[in-house]
């Protein structure tokens, strides 16, 4: 996989006039949205390790938390199109656009596919102090006393944000939407029932479940994790409208812009996240969260724009 990645790296991704076969010549950065310990943070950590071997020079990492990822994406949006500058996002690439009123950059006409590099399964989990050990049981004790309930989420506009609003317009409650700057510490909050249910990654969340600190009381997709056959899937507890899953994916900007672009138009004004993003309302929109194919960079970019239609 790290192998198809490198040559993704340097056949598909880089292949403007200016770059010759040598690249990369120097170090290359790489802007992630996420902090120091979240799940793309170590998955990037773990690939920029390896393509600095096969490439021969080292992967940057410069975390730019907070925002729902639009600061790391227009900074990469306003640097040279020479590849030496690339983006490490998942699904807020494209879902920013129905939750914020101003974005800074069009995610599909500045900014060009490399390689999907993975994609992990969310797990709704419960905090062992408040006694719900069940999508019936949080189902009921939110109606009883509607707002009572906290949730967290890495920040507005984020995968574990969108989904847990989904997830209350399936089951027509209402919790306190808690957000945090990045999934590490909304899950700190969540392990030490600071907060009391949540979406998460299950590498996070295995060793405190095993523990019993932690409930897993459903996996949000369609089908069930080995890693916790007994906990339902989403199909499993009838509330299959919608699949939370996060991907991640290398891009970089366009060396000329795409004559595919989304509605918005562009602006070079700072973002502020619209009402939808307010911590008591629910999202204006929900684009899809599916990752795109692991092939080639035109696929890629399909995928993206279908996710932000």
């Amino acid at each position: 996989m790290l192998r198809k990645i490198g040559a993704a790296l340097l056949i598909c991704c880089f292949a403007v006039p200016v770059l010759a076969q040598s690249y990369p010549t120097k170090p290359v950065r790489v802007l992630i949205p996420y902090p120091p310990g979240a799940v793309g943070d170590i998955m990037m950590r773990t690939v920029g390790e390896r393509l600095g071997i096969l490439l021969g020079q080292a992967f940057v990492i410069e975390n730019r938390a907070g925002g729902g990822g639009l600061a790391a994406t227009e900074s990469v949006a306003k640097s040279p199109a020479d590849g030496y500058t690339l983006l490490f996002n998942g699904p807020n690439h494209v879902t920013n656009l129905g939750l914020y009123k101003n974005v800074p950059y069009d995610p599909v006409a500045d900014f060009a596919p490399i390689s999907y590099v993975s994609s992990s399964q969310t797990i709704l989990v419960t905090h062992a102090s408040s006694g719900l050990k069940s999508v019936k049981e949080l189902v009921e004790a939110a109606k009883a006393k509607p707002m009572a309930i906290d949730y967290a989420s890495s920040g507005n506009g984020t995968g574990t944000h969108l989904g847990m609003e989904m997830f209350m317009r399936a089951t027509g409650i209402q919790l306190t939407h808690i957000p945090f700057k990045g999934a590490t510490p909304a899950f700190t909050a969540l392990a030490s029932g600071t907060v009391q249910v949540g979406f998460t990654t299950p590498p996070l969340a295995k060793q405190f479940i095993d523990e019993g600190r932690l409930n897993a009381i459903a996996v949000g997709g369609s089908k069930r994790l080995t890693g916790f056959p007994n906990v339902p899937s989403l199909a499993d507890l009838g509330l299959l409208n919608y699949d939370v899953e996060v991907w991640l994916a290398f891009s970089r900007r366009r060396a000329h812009r795409s004559q595919w672009s989304t509605s918005s138009p562009r602006r070079s004004s700072a973002s502020s996240p619209s009402p939808a993003c307010s911590r008591d309302s629910t999202p204006s929109a929900s684009p899809s969260s599916a990752p795109p194919p692991p092939s080639s960079p035109s696929t890629s970019s399909a995928r993206l724009r279908a996710g932000r239609r």
